[in-house]
C-alpha cells in the first residue's frame, strides 16, 4: 500500500481519536469509582455494620475489632476486646441489619441477632439489638463505651 500525505494525515487523526477515547474511558471509570464512595451514610453504615456482625458470627474477633472507633482501639487492645466478646454465653448463629437511621455524623443501627444459649435444651432465639455508629476520620465506626 502506497502512503501519501492524505493517508498519513488520516492515520494520525485515527491514532489521536483512539488515544482520546482511551483517556476518556479512564477518566470516566475513575469518576464512577469516586461516585461509589459517595453512597448515602445509611448505605455505608449498613454495609459496615453487617460486615462487623458477619465477622463476629464467624468468630473473627480481630476483624470485628477493626470496626471500632480509632479512639477505642487506642484505649482497648485486641486481647481485652477479645475477652469481652470472645466468650459469649450464647452461640451466635446469624445477624441481620434491619434498619439504619442517621442524623449528621451519628447513626443508630438496629440488628436482629440469632443465637442459641449454650445451656442444653434451649431452642434458637432471636433478639433486636441497637448500636451507635459515628463518622470520624473519613469513615463510619462503631461507637463503644469503654
Amino acid at each position: 500500500m502506497k502512503l501519501n500525505r492524505r493517508s498519513i494525515s488520516e492515520l494520525r487523526w485515527i491514532r489521536g481519536f483512539v488515544a482520546f477515547v482511551a483517556a476518556s474511558s479512564v477518566v470516566l471509570l475513575q469518576g464512577c469509582a469516586t461516585f461509589g464512595d459517595q453512597a448515602p451514610p445509611e448505605e455505608r453504615v449498613h454495609k459496615r455494620a453487617q460486615a462487623r456482625w458477619d465477622a463476629l458470627v464467624a468468630g473473627h474477633v480481630e476483624n470485628a475489632y477493626g470496626f471500632n472507633t480509632p479512639g477505642y482501639r487506642e484505649s482497648v487492645d485486641l486481647a481485652t476486646f477479645r475477652s469481652r466478646v470472645g466468650n459469649p454465653l450464647v452461640k451466635l448463629k446469624g445477624a441481620k441489619v434491619e434498619a439504619v437511621k442517621c442524623v449528621e455524623t451519628s447513626c443508630d443501627v438496629t440488628i436482629r441477632l440469632y443465637f442459641v444459649p449454650l445451656q442444653p435444651g434451649f431452642p434458637e432465639l432471636d433478639n433486636q439489638h441497637t448500636e451507635r455508629w459515628v463518622f470520624s476520620d473519613g469513615n463510619w465506626w462503631r461507637f463503644e463505651k469503654f
